[in-house]
C-alpha cells in the first residue's frame, strides 16, 4: 500500500518520470496507463469498484484522486467490525487485485474479465472475514 499511496508503483507514467521512455497503454481499455487510471478511472476498475461499492453502500462524489477515494471508504464506514473491514481490508485488497490482473494482462497475455477480478477480491477477503457476506457462496 506505500508505494500504492505514494505513487511508487512502475505504472507507464513513473517509468518515464524514472526515464523510460515507453509507449504507454492501459490494458483495459487502451487509454494512457497512470497509477489513478488503471486502479480507479478506467471504466473496467470503474465498474468493480461501483459492485463494491453498492454492496457496502459507499458514496464518493469526490475528485478523481486514488488517495481522496480510499479514504472516502474510512469515512463511510463507522468504527463497527464491518467498518473497520471496509477501511482496512476491502479497498487494498481490490487495488491488489486490480494491479495483479493488470500485471498478467502486461506481462503475460492473460486477460481477466471483471467477474474474475470481483471473484479474487472476494476469494481473498473470505478468510479474513468468514461468514461475510452469504451472497457471495
Amino acid at each position: 500500500m506505500w508505494k500504492l499511496l505514494n505513487e511508487r508503483l512502475p505504472t507507464d507514467d513513473v517509468l518515464c518520470i524514472m526515464g523510460f521512455y515507453l509507449p504507454s497503454k492501459c490494458g483495459f481499455c487502451n487509454n494512457l496507463e497512470s497509477l489513478h487510471h488503471t486502479l480507479l478511472k478506467c471504466e473496467f476498475s470503474k465498474a468493480i469498484w461501483r459492485f463494491f461499492e453498492g454492496l457496502f453502500d459507499v458514496h464518493y462524489a469526490g475528485d478523481s484522486y486514488l488517495q481522496h477515494y480510499l479514504s472516502s471508504w474510512s469515512i463511510n464506514s463507522g468504527s463497527t467490525l464491518l467498518g473497520v473491514m471496509h477501511k482496512l481490508i476491502i479497498p487494498p485488497t481490490m487495488c491488489w487485485n486490480l494491479w495483479k490482473s493488470r500485471n498478467k494482462l502486461k506481462y503475460e497475455d492473460i486477460i481477466s474479465t471483471r467477474q474474475q477480478v470481483i471473484a479474487h477480491v472476494v476469494a481473498d477477503l473470505k478468510p479474513c472475514f468468514p461468514s461475510f457476506p452469504r451472497e457471495f457462496s
